[in-house]
C-alpha cells in the first residue's frame, strides 16, 4: 500500500514572480503568448524556468554586465556598465559574469560573515569586507602573476645557457602571459590597482632621494640611479644604486636584469597588440606599466628632474585612483539594484534546501517568472492564458507538478500607477484603444500595490501559498519599522481577507549606506537590502523537505511516510533549528508598542532579532516570530499558514480517490473512519505527523451534500478550518 508522501510526492514547489534577464527570452509572459497552457509545447518550454539550485539559477537568469571604456568629453578615460545589449551596439564592450565581480563577491562576503559574527548591524566591523572595493586586494591577487614571470624568465635563461631543459620554466611564462592576456580581456579596470600601486612606488622611493628643499642643486646635487625590480613577494620595488660615472658601464649584471625587463616589455606588448581587437594606447600602457616596469625615470637624474618626476607620479596617482573609483562607482550605481535581486534569490536557496549555499538542491524546483507581475496581468491573451495556467497549477494540477508555494517581492506600497503622470502635451490625441487590463507602473525595478493586489487575489483563489513584501529599504527593516508603520499596514490590507497570502517583514539589510577613501576620492555604497519574502518562503520549503528536516535538528524525528504540512514555524522545536541565517539585526529589543501591535493580532509572516532563550540555549540569528496568512480567524486573529497547507493537503488528498472529480460518499466515510483516525494515532513527537492527537477531521454535519458539496472541518487545538469536498453517488 502506497504511503501519503508516496502518493502526494511533494509539497513544495514554488514559483517566483521576478524579471531577472531581460535579455533573455526564456519568460513566462512569452511562453504563455506564444502557447496554450495546455499545450504540450507550454510544458516543455516551462521547464526551461525551472532551477533546483541557486547555481542552476545563475546559469539560466543571471545577466551578463557589459564594460565600456571610453574617452569622456574631458578627454579622460572612464567606465560604463549595463546589462542591456542594446546599449553597446556599435561599441567595443567586454561582457562577463556579473558574479565575478568584485562588488557581488563583497556582498556575498557580508552575507555570510554577518550571519555567522552573532553581533548586530552596528557591532559587525565590515572594514575589512569593504576593503574589497579599494586597490589593496586585487593588487594581492596579482603578485603571483607578476612574481611569476619574473622568476620564470630568469630560470629559462639560466638553464639555457647551461644546456638544460627550460620547457617547464617556458610552460610557466607562457602561462603566466596568458594570464595577464586574461586579465585586460575580461576587464580592463583590474588593471588599475596595479599601476595605482607601482606609482606610488616610484613616488615613495622619489620623496626618499629628495630633499626637503626643492630648490634648484642641479650643480651640487648627487645624481642617483635606481632599478625597476620585483621583491621576493612579488611586489614591485626600487632597488637604488649610487651614481659613479666611472662605473657606469660597468654592470653586466644589472644589464641581465634590465634585459629581462626588456624582454618582457617586449613579449606584453606584442600579446596585446596579437590579441586586442580594439587597440586603446591608456590600455596598452596600463598593461605595460603593470607587468612590465622597465620605465628609466630612476635612472641617474638631478633633483631638479626628480621634482618634476614627483610632480608627474603625483598627478598619475590622482588620474588613476579617479579613473579607479569612477569605475567602481559606476559598476556600484548601476549594478546595486540587479545585484539585490541575484542575492535575493542566493539567500532564497540558502534557506531553502537541506545543504545550502550555491549548490544545494530543491526536492521540487522553484519556476522563475523572469518577467514582472505586470506583464502577466496585461494584455487579454496573456492574462487569459497566465489565469488558467496559475489556477491549474494551484488546484487542479497532478502531485509532482502542483506549485505550493509563491514569492512575490519588492511591492511599493503606494500607487504608482500614473494617477498623478505628468501631461507633456495637451494636445495629443486621445486614444480609444483602451482594455480592463491592469495599469503598469513605470518602474520596472519594483511592483505596483494595485497589480499587486491583483495578482494576490488571483493566487489566493488559485491556492497557493504566496508571500510577498513591501520594497527593501532602510525604513521597512528591524531599525526602521515602528507601531504605526504596522497599524498603517494592516489597514491598506484590510480588505485581503485572504488565507493563501501572508506579508514579511522587516526586511533586511545586508550593508549600510558607507563611504570607502581612497586617496582624495571615495567610494559610496549604498545601502543594500534584501526582501523579508525570500527568507520567508525559503523556511517554508525547507519545512516541507524530509531531508532537510533531517539535517536541521529532527534526525530520528520525521516520519519519511508522511508530508511535512503540519511542521509550524511557530513551534519554538523548529523556530529553534529552523533560524535564518541573517544576525540579529539589533542589539536592543523592539519597543512595546511595536510588539503589542503585532501581537493584537498576530499580523503577518514576522522575523524577530530580540534575544530569546529555548531550551536554554540563545538563538544567535534571527528568527521567525510569526507566521500567519491575511485571514482572521472568527476571534478575528490571523489564521497560522501551516492550517492553510493542511486543508490544501486534505483536498489534495481526497483528488486522489475522486472519479471525475468527485469522491463518493462512500469512500469520504472511509477515509474519515480509517486514514484519519490512523493519523491521529501517530507519535506526535515526530515532527511532521499529519495530526495531533487532540486535532481530528470530521464532517460538518450542518452541511448538504444536496449541492453536491460536504464540508470538512478541521479540528486544531484552538481553530478550526473548512474545506470543501465535491461528492457524488
Amino acid at each position: 500500500m502506497e504511503t501519503v508522501k508516496q502518493k502526494i510526492v511533494q509539497t513544495s514547489k514554488t514559483i517566483l514572480f521576478e524579471e531577472f534577464n531581460d535579455q533573455n527570452n526564456d519568460n513566462l509572459a512569452t511562453f504563455l503568448e506564444n502557447n496554450d497552457p495546455s499545450d504540450e509545447m507550454f510544458v516543455e518550454e516551462l521547464k526551461k524556468l525551472e532551477v533546483y539550485s541557486f547555481k542552476d539559477f545563475l546559469k539560466k537568469f543571471a545577466p551578463d554586465v557589459y564594460e565600456i571604456c571610453q574617452m569622456n568629453e574631458d578627454g579622460k578615460p572612464e567606465f560604463i556598465y549595463t546589462v542591456d545589449a542594446k546599449n553597446v551596439k556599435n561599441q567595443y564592450a567586454v561582457k562577463q559574469p556579473i558574479t565575478e565581480h568584485t562588488y557581488y563577491k563583497m556582498l556575498s562576503d557580508l552575507y555570510y560573515q554577518k550571519g555567522n559574527s552573532n553581533e548586530s548591524n552596528l557591532q559587525f566591523d565590515d572594514t575589512k569586507i569593504l576593503e574589497m572595493l579599494t586597490p589593496k586586494q586585487e593588487v594581492e591577487e596579482a603578485k603571483d602573476i607578476r612574481k611569476s614571470l619574473r622568476y620564470n624568465l630568469e630560470r629559462y635563461q639560466e638553464l639555457k645557457e647551461k644546456g638544460e631543459n627550460p620547457s617547464e620554466y617556458a610552460r610557466q611564462f607562457v602561462a603566466a602571459r596568458k594570464k595577464i592576456v586574461s586579465k585586460y580581456k575580461d576587464s580592463k579596470m583590474g588593471l588599475l590597482p596595479l599601476v595605482i600601486d607601482d606609482t606610488k612606488t616610484k613616488l615613495e622611493l622619489i620623496n626618499r632621494k629628495l630633499p626637503a628643499n626643492d630648490g634648484d642643486n642641479s650643480e651640487t646635487s648627487t645624481k642617483i640611479s635606481g632599478m625597476l625590480t620585483f621583491d621576493e613577494k612579488g611586489d614591485l620595488t626600487v632597488k637604488s644604486i649610487e651614481y659613479k660615472p666611472e662605473e657606469a658601464d660597468n654592470g653586466d649584471a644589472d644589464k641581465n636584469k634590465q634585459d629581462i625587463g626588456g624582454t618582457i616589455t617586449a613579449l606584453i606588448e606584442q600579446d596585446y597588440d596579437a590579441t586586442e581587437k580594439n587597440k586603446n594606447d591608456f590600455v596598452k600602457s596600463l598593461v605595460v606599466s603593470v607587468y612590465s616596469p622597465t620605465d628609466n625615470a630612476l635612472a641617474p637624474i638631478s633633483n631638479e628632474e626628480l621634482a618634476l618626476k614627483r610632480q608627474e607620479y603625483e598627478y598619475k596617482i590622482k588620474q588613476y585612483e579617479a579613473i579607479y573609483k569612477q569605475a567602481k562607482q559606476s559598476f556600484i550605481d548601476e549594478m546595486t539594484t540587479v545585484l539585490e535581486k541575484l542575492l535575493d534569490v542566493k539567500i532564497f536557496f540558502d534557506h531553502a534546501t537541506a545543504d545550502g549555499g550555491d549548490e544545494g538542491r530543491l526536492e521540487a524546483g522553484l519556476i522563475v517568472s523572469n518577467c514582472k507581475a505586470n506583464k502577466l496581468l496585461s494584455g487579454n491573451l496573456v492574462r487569459e492564458r497566465f489565469e488558467k495556467f496559475i489556477k491549474e497549477s494551484g488546484r487542479n494540477q497532478d502531485e509532482k507538478n502542483k506549485i505550493w508555494f509563491a514569492i512575490l517581492p519588492a511591492v511599493v506600497n503606494k500607487d504608482t500607477s500614473g494617477e498623478d503622470e505628468e501631461v507633456d502635451d495637451i494636445f495629443a490625441t486621445i486614444s480609444d484603444d483602451e482594455d480592463d487590463t491592469v495599469e503598469v507602473s513605470a518602474n520596472k525595478d519594483y511592483l505596483d500595490i494595485n497589480v499587486a493586489k491583483n495578482m494576490l487575489k488571483l493566487l489566493n483563489e488559485s491556492r497557493i501559498m504566496t508571500v510577498f513584501n513591501f520594497k527593501a529599504d532602510k525604513d521597512s527593516g528591524f531599525g526602521g519599522i515602528t507601531a504605526k508603520y504596522i497599524a498603517d499596514t494592516k489597514e491598506q490590507l484590510k480588505d485581503m481577507d485572504y488565507d493563501h497570502v501572508a506579508i514579511a517583514y522587516p526586511n533586511f539589510t545586508l550593508t549600510r549606506e558607507r563611504y570607502i577613501p581612497l586617496g582624495n576620492e571615495g567610494i559610496k555604497v549604498p545601502g543594500v537590502y534584501i526582501d523579508a519574502s525570500y527568507p520567508a518562503v525559503g523556511l517554508l520549503v525547507a519545512s516541507q523537505q524530509i531531508n532537510y528536516l533531517e539535517k536541521h535538528g529532527f534526525k530520528g524525528r520525521v516520519n519519511k511516510n508522511n508530508v511535512c504540512v503540519h511542521v509550524n514555524l511557530e513551534d519554538d522545536d523548529v523556530r529553534k533549528n529552523l533560524t535564518t541565517k541573517f544576525n540579529r539585526e539589533l542589539t536592543l529589543r523592539w519597543s512595546k508598542d511595536i510588539t503589542d501591535e503585532i501581537n493584537r493580532d498576530d499580523f503577518g509572516f514576522v522575523f524577530s532579532s530580540d534575544k530569546i532563550y529555548i531550551n536554554g540555549e540563545a538563538l544567535k540569528n534571527t528568527y521567525v516570530y510569526l507566521a500567519r496568512t491575511l485571514n482572521k480567524n472568527k476571534d478575528g486573529i490571523y489564521s497560522p499558514i501551516y492550517q492553510t497547507l493542511i486543508k490544501d493537503f486534505i483536498q489534495q488528498y481526497t483528488k486522489l480517490v475522486a472519479r471525475g472529480g468527485k469522491i463518493n460518499k462512500s469512500t469520504l466515510n472511509t477515509f474519515l473512519n480509517k486514514e484519519v483516525k490512523n493519523w491521529r494515532k501517530e507519535d506526535d513527537r515526530q515532527i511532521n505527523c499529519l495530526l495531533k492527537p487532540e486535532e481530528e477531521i470530521i464532517k460538518d454535519e450542518e452541511s448538504s451534500d444536496s449541492n453536491g458539496i460536504v464540508n470538512l472541518k478541521i479540528k486544531f487545538a484552538n481553530d478550526e478550518m473548512t474545506v470543501e469536498i465535491n461528492v457524488g453517488d
